[in-house]
């Protein structure tokens, strides 16, 4: 169902940048009320990446720079998704999985490990070979995480990241255009499983991107950990299994695939364990 508030077609009195200006906060509020545990759940997780940077090792600046791209991305995602935007909030999603892979290669090679190139001039030799190594790095590291963060990135690969007339279906009205009544926004149609739908992958991300932090450097020591961190982000993975089993039962559907069911959770403290925690 859409609001007919956020029809900036229907407001042609004020510029566009200005309508949008005027009408994000109504929508941001809109999704606040409908976004029900998943948008707490996303909220609570973007929130625990606020440890100073200042924690981390001197010697360990690539990391610091890709756990800030991790936090920048997971902060975007979810104002993406509070503003109601799904392909912006997807595109930020995709991102943080790769940010959230290289942050841990990195905290295993400070210095960038053997892909790690500078060429005569000062510039990065083939940047992509480091993301392909941390990929890698992760599926054997840490496969039980490797595998959800893959299944993600392949599912905002197929419908979400890239320009194609399927995702215009949340920002365009075909049937009522094709009545006559042609609406636009730069506002996705408020619908409230919708809402929760992007809560929900806002929140799997963030958490494991969580976990990723926790464990690397529980095992590389790249930086502190606030106290009772480790604790913290399991209790949000067991929220977050039991909201992905709420969301699949409400839509009679398997809505994340073959990720229903997957129990990180379980081992995320098997790794944590091994790793010494105490």
């Amino acid at each position: 169902m859409t609001d007919k508030a956020h029809d900036l077609s229907a407001h042609t009195d004020l510029p566009l940048v200005e309508a949008i200006v005027a009408f994000e906060p109504g929508v941001m509020a809109w999704t606040r009320q409908h976004g029900g545990d998943y948008l707490a759940l996303a909220e609570e997780a973007v929130n625990m990446f606020g440890i100073p940077l200042q924690n981390v090792r001197n010697d360990c600046g690539l990391f610091a720079g890709a756990l800030a791209s991790v936090r920048k991305s997971a902060a975007l995602a979810f104002l993406s998704g509070l503003r109601n935007h799904r392909v912006e909030m997807a595109s930020n999603l995709r991102l943080l999985i790769e940010s959230t892979c290289l942050m841990g290669y990195l905290a295993a090679h400070p210095d960038g490990g053997p892909k790690w190139k500078i060429d005569d001039e000062g510039r990065l030799s083939k940047p992509g070979d480091i993301s392909k190594a941390s990929y890698k790095w992760v599926g054997e590291k840490y496969s039980f995480l490797s595998a959800p963060l893959k299944a993600r990135k392949d599912l905002l690969n197929q419908g979400w990241v890239h320009a194609n007339v399927a995702n215009s279906i949340v920002l365009f009205n075909y049937e009522a255009f094709a009545a006559g009544k042609g609406m636009t926004s730069l506002f996705d149609e408020q619908d409230e499983q919708w809402a929760q739908m992007n809560m929900s992958d806002v929140g799997n991300c963030v958490v494991f991107a969580l976990m990723m932090l926790v464990m690397v450097s529980t095992e590389f020591k790249v930086t502190e950990m606030p106290d009772g961190m480790f604790d913290k982000v399991q209790a949000l993975d067991v929220r977050r299994v039991e909201l992905n089993d709420r969301i699949n039962k409400a839509l009679g559907s398997n809505v994340d695939g073959e990720l229903a069911g997957f129990r990180t959770g379980i081992a995320f403290g098997v790794m944590s364990s091994e790793s010494g925690r105490s």
